[in-house]
């Protein structure tokens, strides 16, 4: 499932079912290790009912995070989607972190 909304802000903006009705969220991935104030839309985050998150960065989506792990899709990258692989990775173990110490 592709997404191409830009201005996506919070993780209730967007609310899609498949054929199957199986609920996605998405919402746009926040910079974390660069001064950008945004990715301007090109990095979206997508999770399902089973709590899987995808990463798509401008059209394909290029990893993963699972119960199984950190999935990489591809094995190369343009420098930004390079970005954008490395802010998710760091953006979910900062909310794995948060949860274990009771942070919401």
């Amino acid at each position: 499932m592709k997404i191409n909304y830009r201005g996506l802000r919070k993780k209730q903006d967007i609310i899609l079912k498949d054929h199957k009705g199986t609920n996605f969220i998405a919402y746009e991935l926040l910079p974390i290790h660069t001064n950008q104030k945004s990715f301007y839309g090109k990095a979206i985050v997508i999770e399902d009912n089973y709590k899987n998150r995808y990463l798509q960065s401008y059209e394909t989506v290029v990893a993963a995070i699972t119960r199984d792990g950190f999935i990489k899709m591809w094995g190369s990258w343009s420098v930004t989607s390079s970005k954008h692989i490395h802010d998710f990775y760091s953006s979910m173990v900062l909310m794995v972190i948060a949860k274990k110490n009771g942070i919401n």
